[in-house]
């Protein structure tokens, strides 16, 4: 009985290999050796996961349907190699999980958890060092890949001389209110010779009258000090724009993004809060192996009011990047990262009533919320990162 029962498991898996020829395995291991100066007014030293790509493994696969027609699919998982624990709040596969049809000529439509427009066509496009060294602050405009909309059914068009279009709507699953909890995403770019550009909009719904945020399409993204407290918003509206031109070895880029948060009578704030976002980058191939990064951004808040209603100064941070990127191979690269931030002005405490001193806190540092008291906060990284 053992042996019949071994044999049928072994054709049963030749089988499956064979209907699924198509599925590919793939992933990347990043880890690194970090060092930042004023943590909470203390210097620590860490090993960190994805520092550059975030340590990742998953299945795509594709299915020749016939007539230019596939079916599609991708799950992808995200861990921390340092610990080996599952991030993106314990998924199994919490970076994408979604399947679909794809048409050469009508386009794709997919359904599942998927990244909104903002990072499917537009982050990136600029050579802006996607990294938790040089994201924006809190990565409040999404360009790290921090929008991972649950529910979700996207239509991307095909490729039409250099321009992409595509849509998105997650949806909150509120009975008797469609619009409480859901998402929308909107956005379209062009890549063509030296030039590339794109621009996209997305919002999030809170749940009505919730007084801390509760959305089915959208873990909190308001876990850092620049932003938490607004987590009793009534919806999050980003647009977000980049472009770049080649000019040989030389990537030129620039972006822009508007983040607001708006209330309504269950938040704890009261005034629509705007940060105003603009980068710089350039990125130098020295060698074939060797390439380097420099970025700059400036965000900015609007100005607060007490709930005495005295007015405080704006929050404003500076942030600048140097990165250095060497290949070994095609798939096994060293990297070097090192970022510096000032922040002057004032943001709203995690109560949403408070006014706070606007912390400096790089990208995603080890410690979470936990930022620089004097407004001044530098990191570096080293590290390894291996493709499969």
């Amino acid at each position: 009985m053992k042996r019949f029962l071994a044999l049928t498991l072994a054709m049963g898996c030749c089988s499956l290999a064979q209907a699924q020829s198509s599925v590919t395995l793939y992933g990347v291991i990043d880890e690194g050796v970090g060092y930042t100066n004023n943590e909470g007014g203390h210097s620590v030293v860490f090993l960190k996961s994805g520092n550059v790509f975030g340590s990742r493994w998953g299945l795509k696969g594709q299915e020749d349907l016939g007539g230019g027609l596939s079916t599609v699919f991708l799950l992808e998982s995200g861990f921390s190699a340092a610990n080996g624990t599952m991030l993106q709040g314990g998924r199994l596969f919490g970076r994408n999980a979604y399947v679909g049809l794809a048409s050469l000529t009508a386009g794709r439509i997919l359904a599942g958890r998927q990244y909104d427009m903002g990072t499917q066509l537009v982050a990136g496009l600029a050579g802006y060092p996607i990294t938790g060294v040089s994201d924006t602050p809190g990565d409040i405009d999404g360009r790290d890949g921090v929008f991972r909309i649950n529910n979700s059914l996207t239509y991307m068009t095909p490729n039409w001389n250099g321009f992409t279009a595509g849509a998105l709507y997650g949806f909150g699953g509120v009975a008797g209110s469609t619009g409480s909890q859901n998402a929308f995403s909107i956005g379209a770019n062009y890549q063509g010779g030296m030039f590339a550009a794109g621009v996209a909009y997305t919002r999030f719904k809170n749940a009505d009258n919730s007084p801390a945020w509760s959305s089915a399409a959208l873990d909190s993204p308001f876990t850092y000090a620049i932003n938490q407290g607004y987590a009793t918003t009534n919806s999050i509206g980003v647009l977000v724009t980049e472009a770049s031109v080649t000019l040989g070895n030389l990537i030129l880029g620039a972006g822009y993004s508007n983040v607001q948060y708006k209330p309504n009578s269950a938040s704890a704030f009261h005034k629509t809060a705007t940060f105003n976002i603009g980068i710089l980058s350039a990125q130098y191939a020295i060698t074939p192996a060797l390439s380097v990064r420099v970025a700059d951004s400036y965000t900015q808040g609007t100005s607060m009011s007490s709930a005495t209603g005295q007015s405080y100064s704006a929050a404003k941070y500076n942030q600048m990047s140097v990165g250095f990127d060497y290949s070994l191979s095609k798939t096994t690269s060293f990297y070097l990262r090192t970022g510096y931030q000032h922040s002057t002005g004032y943001t709203l405490a995690a109560d949403g009533k408070s006014i706070i001193n606007a912390a400096a806190n790089i990208g995603d540092v080890e410690g979470g919320a936990a930022s620089a008291p004097n407004g001044k906060q530098f990191t570096a990284r080293v590290g390894i990162a291996k493709k499969f």
